[in-house]
């Protein structure tokens, strides 16, 4: 249990280093909070939340794995390299197409939402 409570505090830690040290991280967790502000203003359904929910996850973690890779590949070498520049890309790739995802999932959710509300539909 000692050592499950460890790893839970060094996985906690390395989310509050990603927020304090990566400027997309804080936009992550700012799209984060208007996501689910938007989400109460709208009173969506459990189903609705569980996909915010699992966009939200998705970014977040693409993002996480992307900061740690740009960490790594930075350590291996700050020169050149076209495999550490490919592995870095490939990785910001892996959070456009997160974002893009998660994009999609709330335009599905909040669009007809606020066509309804504001008697546009």
């Amino acid at each position: 249990m000692k050592r499950f409570v460890h790893s839970l505090r060094n996985a906690w830690r390395g989310i509050v280093v990603g927020f304090i040290t990566e400027k997309h991280v804080r936009i992550h967790a700012l799209f984060t909070v208007l996501v689910i502000l938007l989400g109460v203003f709208f009173g969506i359904h459990a189903f609705e939340w569980a996909m915010l929910a699992l966009s939200i996850g998705l970014v977040w973690t693409a993002e996480l794995m992307n900061t740690a890779i740009e960490r790594i590949g930075n350590r291996i070498t700050e020169k050149s390299d076209f495999l550490i520049r490919d592995a870095k890309d490939i990785a910001a790739g892996a959070v456009l197409f997160a974002v893009f995802s998660a994009i999609a999932v709330g335009l599905i959710i909040f669009v007809p939402k606020a066509l309804e509300k504001f008697g546009l539909w």
